[in-house]
């Protein structure tokens, strides 16, 4: 019930912009979880997955693709996109990469947060732009998902 409410929050903001009210819904889905989650196991849903990715332990899904090496199938659009645009990319202006990802540039903004923490891209300063990069990693992470 609660992966198919956040699919369904998620894809209205990809199609119609992530309002207020679409972060709002989002952020009560999220809390219902945690609220699962701590009584299931003990811990909230936020600090599962924070661990699971400080450990480098893939979620556990049956599906293919991304979420078998552990990364969110919008990682892996922000990731391919990037590389379709030569590898770098001035995030400030990401627009081109929103674009060509098919995502809204906040959740761009998001995910490259994610990817970096992951190593799998890096940001560099250069004359007040915020340039990302696919890290060797990375690139390493897509050939095996194109496989």
């Amino acid at each position: 019930m609660y992966q198919q409410r956040l699919q369904e929050n998620v894809k209205r903001a990809r199609l119609f912009g992530d309002t207020e009210t679409v972060r709002a819904d989002r952020a009560a889905i999220i809390y219902d979880i945690n609220g699962l989650a701590r009584a299931a196991v003990g811990t909230d849903f936020n600090t599962m997955v924070q661990t699971q990715r400080q450990q480098g332990i893939a979620p556990v899904q049956s599906q293919q693709g991304a979420a078998a090496v552990g990364i969110t199938p919008d990682q892996q659009r922000v990731l391919q996109a990037l590389s379709d645009l030569g590898g770098k990319q001035n995030i400030l202006g990401n627009v081109v990469l929103a674009g060509k990802a098919g995502l809204a540039p906040d959740v761009v903004l998001d995910e490259v947060e994610l990817l970096e923490e992951s190593g799998y891209v890096s940001r560099t300063k250069y004359l007040g732009a915020d340039i990302v990069e696919i890290t060797a990693k990375g690139r390493t992470l897509l050939r095996q998902l194109q496989r």
